[in-house]
């Protein structure tokens, strides 16, 4: 039996600077507005994997992954069907909880 095959996440910055709100944002760890601070220093529409992110970071895949759940659930990154050029989902970061 062959496994379903998993899309690669891709994480797409839209907005141009930081929140400086984020860092006092008390629902997210420390790890969450690290990763959220990090991701929006980037430009527009600066796309990131899983993979890149884990390899700019001293933490392994488990913990990026836990540290973008925790964007999600906290509503920093939205999980959108992507354009059909790249297939699966996309999920957009926020500098703001709307």
């Amino acid at each position: 039996m062959t496994k379903p095959k998993r899309h690669k996440i891709i994480l797409t910055t839209t907005d141009s600077e930081p929140n400086p709100k984020v860092l006092f944002d008390r629902s997210l760890s420390w790890k969450g507005r690290g990763m959220l601070s990090f991701l929006l220093t980037f430009p527009r529409d600066t796309d990131f994997t899983v993979s890149e992110l884990t390899d700019l970071s001293p933490d392994g895949r488990d913990s990026v992954k836990a540290g973008i759940r925790e964007l999600i659930q906290a509503g920093y990154i939205r999980k959108t069907v992507a354009p059909k050029r790249r297939g699966g989902f996309e999920y957009r970061v926020y500098g703001k909880v709307e």
